[in-house]
């Protein structure tokens, strides 16, 4: 026999999820310093900076990151990312701000792991986040940012687990 239809959903959450639908495509932009250091020829870093997987490692948590002076996007335009975002319909960009790795795309007075360190990209004084917002405004488009909440594994390192964050 079939079972029944599902329970109701609740109506504020059913207008939230049909208004999200309606807005159209949205695009993800994610790039940090191991984009620049991906292929481990320094033998430290990886695909996130120095978080090394350190959900299911502990002992790697303390492993040296990738140096931030690896961080050089020169070929980068923020212009460029929205234009290709219209050009495929989207009406929202989300740009990964600081993942898991640490390493942060915008001067933070509370990180040492950043683009102020990387001094080989316009001599530190660089903001992605600033020229992503710019290029969004001028395009029209809406954005919004991913921050890690496991920056450098400080969840494990706190025995802050998943559960306990969500």
């Amino acid at each position: 026999s079939r079972s029944s239809a599902p329970p109701p959903i609740n109506d504020k959450v059913y207008h939230h999820v049909v208004s999200q639908f309606s807005q159209g495509h949205a695009m993800f932009q994610h790039f940090g310093v191991s984009t620049f250091g991906h292929n481990n020829s320094l033998g430290v870093g990886g695909a996130n900076d120095c978080w090394h997987g350190a959900n299911t490692k502990p002992d790697r948590v303390t492993a040296p990151c990738l140096p931030a002076t690896l961080f050089n996007p020169t070929n980068y335009s923020a212009r460029q990312t929205m234009q290709v975002a219209k050009g495929f319909g989207a009406s929202e960009v989300c740009l990964t701000a600081n993942h898991e790795g640490g390493f942060t795309l915008w001067p933070s007075n509370h990180s040492g792991y950043g683009v102020s360190q990387a001094t080989s990209w316009k001599a530190g004084k660089g903001d992605i986040l600033e020229e992503f917002a710019a290029a969004a405004r001028e395009a029209g488009i809406r954005i919004c940012y991913y921050i890690g909440p496991n920056a450098n594994g400080w969840m494990l390192s706190q025995n802050y687990t998943a559960d306990k964050f969500v």
